[in-house]
């Protein structure tokens, strides 16, 4: 886990394989933001994670899922935050094993919004495949609160659509 001081970035093993369409990719990264960067209402959600999947070709999408305080907490983001430094800018910890999948909704509730677009933090590159769903997972109020004593807010600004086509599908 990478922490530059402004959020948590985890680089992770090259095992876990996403299938989209003819193109297996590569779970290689997770970003975490707050608050949330893709609205799905009249406010960003309070959090949100990007996993972030590339191809042996450089190819790249992201699975954005948002992150609303709850009563209950999310097992995946507390072990990103067991091992978060336990002061601002410190160093971070090993992370263990993780299990991603606990980071998404249900299977049954795994709707999507899609469209192509740009990375969400410098260089903002762009032709990136977003997937951002639409069910939010729950997060307790003290991980939020964790994430919000160590880093300061940095999601990017909400941007406009741009004449983006936006696909959107429902489970």
């Amino acid at each position: 886990m990478l922490d530059d001081g402004r959020s948590a970035s985890i680089q992770l093993e090259p095992r876990n394989l996403l299938r989209y369409g003819p193109t297996t990719m590569r779970l290689t990264g997770i970003q975490v933001h707050r608050p949330g960067e893709h609205w799905l209402g009249d406010r960003p959600p309070d959090m949100s994670v990007h996993l972030m999947h590339e191809t042996d070709a450089g190819v790249a999408l992201i699975i954005a899922v948002s992150m609303m305080r709850g009563e209950q907490a999310n097992p995946a983001l507390q072990s990103i935050i067991d091992a978060l430094p336990l002061e601002p800018g410190g160093k971070a910890r090993a992370l263990g094993r993780l299990d991603a999948s606990q980071l998404l909704p249900p299977e049954d509730k795994r709707g999507y919004y899609m469209y192509d677009g740009s990375l969400s933090t410098p260089p903002c590159t762009e032709g990136i495949r977003w997937f951002v769903l639409t069910e939010p997972v729950s997060i307790s109020h003290a991980q939020w609160a964790t994430f919000a004593g160590l880093f300061e807010a940095n999601a990017r600004p909400l941007q406009p659509v741009a004449g983006r086509r936006i696909k959107h599908t429902m489970q």
